[in-house]
C-alpha cells in the first residue's frame, strides 16, 4: 500500500466498506488487523487512492463525503475499519527506510487559552500525530529522541501557528511569561511536541498587546529551544522553508516553503480602532517608520509577499495569514481587502492558503480564480484551521462573497483540531484532523505535475 483503484472501474461510486471488501478479497488473510484507510481522490487523473496504515485507534470512525462535482460522485473519506493487508505488512516486515525527504507540519490556530475552552484536547491530538510523523519521517527511535530533523534525508517536522496565540490581549512586557508558561509551555508539553518548533504569525487579539514582545529576543529565550532551533520563532511576516538538504530526492531544494503575511493591520476596521489594536510604529513619516501611508504599507507588503513566492526554490509554496480569504463562517468570514494577497498568491504558485480566526475547520477550493492573469492551473486551497481552543459551528454555504466562489469540501466547528500537511518533493496531503487521538477527519492529496 498505497495502492490504486481507478474510479472508471467497478470501483466508481462505491462505498469504502464495499471497497474495503474488494481490498481483502484481493489478498485474503487468515488474522485481519485494525487499520487506518483513508481515501483520496488525486484531482488531476480522478483516481482514487487508498492508504493502509497500523493504528491502535480501533475501529469506531466512519465519516465520508461525495465530491458532487466528480464524475459518478466519487467518494472522497477518512475512514477506520478492519482490513486484512498482505503478509509483508504484517508484524515482523522490514522497516521501510527513509531515504527521500519529507515533511509534516501541525498548522493551528486561535488556541492561546490556558488549557481551557478544548485547547488540551487539541494539543492531545496534536502529540499523537507528531508521534506518528516523527517516527514515520525521522525513523522509529525518534519516539525516545529530542529530534525534530533527519539531517541523513532531509526530514523534518514542526508546528505552524496561524495566530491568536495569546487570548484574549496578546501578551506585554510585563505578563508575557505567564501566558508563555500557561498558554504554550504546560499544554504543548507531551514529548512528541515539546522537542518540535513552531513559527507564528500575529493575529488580531494578538494586536490588543505588544506584538514586539510576541517576535522579541527575551520571549524566544524563555521558550527554549530546540534541535532545529529555537521553539518559539514569531514573526509579523517572513519566509521559512523546511525539508531537502543534501539527502532530498530534489537536489537538495526545500520541500516546502511558506510565506508569512500579517493580515490584521490589512482590515480597515482595525485601523480606526486606535484602543485596541496596537499598529505603532507600521505607518507614519517619523524617522523609522515603515510606510508613510496605509497605502505606501499595501504596496511594500504585497511587494514583499511577490518576492518570497518568486525565489522561494521549493517544490512546494504555501502562505499562511490570520485572516480567511475564502471562508464559510458567518462571525467573520471571507475578508475581502485581502483581494491583493489572493491575487499574488494565485499568480505565483502557491498550493495552499492556511488562516484561522474563524474558529473552526474548513477546506475550500474555489471553482475559478478571481480572474487573475497567469494563475497556476492548479487550484489554491484556502483551508481554515482555527479550531485549537474555542469553537464556533457557524458554517454557511450562503457566506462565502462573492456567491458560488468556492467549493466547500469539508467543514467542522464541533470538533477542536488542526491541519497535518505531509509533503515530499512528489506529493503534499492537507488532512483535517481532530478528536482525541487526531483521527483524520478529511483528506486532500496533490501530485506535482
Amino acid at each position: 500500500f498505497p495502492t490504486r483503484l481507478s474510479t472508471r472501474s467497478s470501483y466508481r461510486g462505491m462505498s469504502e466498506i464495499e471497497i474495503s471488501e474488494k481490498v481483502r478479497a484481493a489478498d485474503p488473510s487468515p488474522s485481519p488487523r485494525t487499520k487506518r484507510v483513508t481515501f483520496d481522490r488525486n484531482l488531476e487523473d480522478e483516481d482514487l487512492v487508498v492508504h493502509v496504515k497500523d493504528t491502535d485507534l480501533g475501529a469506531g470512525l466512519k465519516t465520508c463525503w461525495k465530491n458532487s462535482r466528480a464524475p459518478a460522485a466519487v467518494l472522497m473519506c477518512a475512514a477506520i475499519m478492519v482490513v486484512a493487508l498482505p503478509a509483508a505488512f504484517q508484524h515482523g516486515a522490514p522497516a521501510r527506510q527513509n531515504t527521500s525527504s519529507g515533511v509534516g507540519l501541525l498548522v493551528v490556530g486561535d488556541w492561546g487559552r490556558m488549557g481551557s475552552d478544548h485547547q488540551k484536547t487539541c494539543a492531545n491530538a496534536m502529540a499523537a500525530t507528531a508521534a506518528e510523523l516523527r517516527e514515520e519521517l525521522l525513523g522509529p527511535r525518534a519516539a525516545d529522541s529530542t529530534a525534530c530533523d533527519d539531517p541523513t534525508s532531509g526530514s523534518f517536522v514542526g508546528v505552524i501557528s496561524t495566530g491568536d496565540n495569546f487570548y484574549d490581549d496578546g501578551v506585554t512586557p510585563a505578563d508575557f511569561q505567564t501566558h508563555l508558561q500557561g498558554s504554550f509551555s504546560n499544554v504543548y508539553s507531551h514529548p512528541a511536541l515539546r522537542h518540535l518548533p513552531w513559527a507564528s504569525v500575529m493575529g488580531n487579539h494578538d494586536y490588543h498587546g505588544h506584538t514586539d514582545v510576541q517576535i522579541g529576543v527575551e520571549m524566544r529565550e524563555s521558550a527554549g529551544s530546540t534541535e532545529c532551533g529555537p521553539r518559539w520563532d514569531a514573526m509579523r511576516n517572513g519566509y521559512r522553508e523546511y525539508g531537502g538538504g543534501a539527502g532530498g530526492d530534489a537536489a537538495g531544494s526545500p520541500v516546502v516553503g511558506v510565506c508569512f503575511v500579517d493580515t490584521s493591520p490589512w482590515v480597515w476596521s482595525y485601523r480606526n480602532a486606535t484602543e485596541k489594536y496596537r499598529f505603532d510604529g507600521l505607518i507614519g513619516d517619523d524617522p523609522g517608520r515603515a510606510s508613510e501611508t496605509w497605502r505606501d504599507w499595501e504596496d511594500d507588503q504585497i511587494k514583499s509577499l511577490e518576492q518570497c513566492l518568486l525565489k522561494s526554490r521549493a517544490s512546494w509554496k504555501i502562505v499562511v495569514g490570520h485572516h480567511g480569504i475564502v471562508s464559510y463562517s458567518e462571525k467573520h468570514g471571507s475578508q475581502p481587502e485581502l483581494i491583493r494577497v489572493r491575487l499574488a498568491l494565485e499568480r505565483l504558485g502557491a498550493i495552499a492558503y492556511l488562516n484561522g480566526h474563524d474558529h473552526n475547520l474548513q477546506h475550500v477550493v474555489p471553482t475559478k480564480t478571481a480572474n487573475t492573469p497567469g494563475a497556476k492551473a492548479v487550484a489554491v486551497r484556502y483551508i481554515t484551521t482555527g479550531a485549537g481552543s474555542k469553537l464556533r459551528d457557524d458554517v454557511d454555504l450562503a457566506n462565502a462573497p462573492p456567491k458560488g466562489d468556492g467549493s466547500l469540501y469539508f467543514q467542522t466547528g464541533t470538533i477542536p483540531g488542526f491541519v497535518a500537511v505531509r509533503a515530499s518533493h512528489a506529493k503534499i496531503v492537507f488532512e483535517h484532523r481532530g478528536g482525541d487521538r487526531g483521527e483524520v477527519l478529511y483528506s486532500d492529496a496533490v501530485v506535482a505535475r
